[in-house]
């Protein structure tokens, strides 16, 4: 059996009782004291509260977006080492936006403490762009999914592709909601995720910003198989992950093709959704045939 680990993005956390299943794992502790330290104390009291009292909302408002981020990162190479220590090994590792900082950490291409370290000399304020990122869920084919996908790049929406069924888009927040309200009247179903934008051209400026932060950092290549959603290859060095994560902001994604290669090239069985919730697993549902992934929430309630 091939065993992949999926990151997800900010998405994956949904449900307050999500939360609090990975917030409690001892994994998770040591983690966030680690990563939460990269932040101002008024910061980290923030993040701290929302993650003790299960307020979503405050994780991902765009004022707390890095400790939120670290927070997400925390929970995911906890749940990743919680499975580890049960004896389930991840053969590869995957993921998309966020996740694919959480699944380099976790494939040992750098250390909480230099992720940390990372943090603290960005500047507090970063040049996020304004504007906004949303999702789109489909109930067509593959036909639908790319006539919409042309139309939003037409509208001058960055678009990535998380499976054969979902789709977020990014940009002008007019744009997106105008966008959003075609989609609707087409029987998607359309929902928010940030109030910033995400994996699009306009993020250039922070791109920049982090190329220029990354040059100083020391990075392993990955101990175990990566694939990247980002380069659309597998990565195998650690200049190739330099580069992922340098244009990772202003670069879409394509999570579904992803998925495939894993599946159709590496040879990949079991896939386990890291969480924080339950995602990934969704996401693959939306494959023709449906492909079915563990979660890791299941795993660790029945250990």
């Amino acid at each position: 059996m091939t065993t992949a680990f999926l990151f997800p993005g900010l998405d994956a956390l949904r449900r307050a009782e999500d939360l609090a299943a990975l917030h409690t794992l001892p994994e998770f502790a040591s983690r966030w004291q680690v990563l939460g330290a990269a932040l101002q104390e008024d910061a980290r009291a923030h993040v701290a509260a929302a993650l003790r009292e299960r307020r979503l909302a405050a994780l991902f408002a765009r004022e707390s977006i890095v400790g939120g981020a670290l927070a997400i990162v925390a929970l995911q190479t906890a749940s990743a080492a919680a499975l580890e220590r049960l004896g389930c090994r991840a053969h590869w590792v995957c993921g998309y936006s966020l996740g694919d900082v959480a699944r380099a950490a976790h494939a040992r291409c750098f250390s909480l403490e230099a992720l940390a370290d990372f943090v603290r000399a960005l500047p507090r304020e970063l040049p996020f762009a304004e504007g906004v990122t949303m999702a789109a869920t489909s109930i067509g084919d593959a036909d639908e999914l790319a006539a919409a996908s042309a139309g939003l790049a037409a509208a001058g929406l960055a678009v990535s592709r998380l499976s054969p069924r979902l789709l977020t888009f990014a940009g002008p927040r007019a744009s997106a909601e105008d966008a959003a309200r075609v989609l609707r009247s087409r029987r998607w179903r359309t929902r928010e995720l940030i109030g910033c934008v995400l994996h699009a051209p306009e993020q250039s400026g922070l791109a920049t910003l982090l190329r220029a932060a990354l040059l100083g950092r020391t990075l392993a290549a990955p101990d175990r198989a990566m694939e990247s959603a980002v380069l659309g290859a597998s990565i195998v060095s650690a200049a190739m992950l330099r580069e992922e994560l340098a244009v990772n902001a202003r670069a879409p994604c394509d999570f579904a093709s992803a998925i495939e290669r894993l599946r159709t090239v590496h040879g990949v069985t079991r896939f386990i959704d890291i969480g924080p919730g339950r995602s990934a697993q969704r996401l693959l549902r939306h494959f023709d045939p449906p492909l079915e992934a563990s979660s890791a929430l299941d795993i660790l309630a029945s250990a």
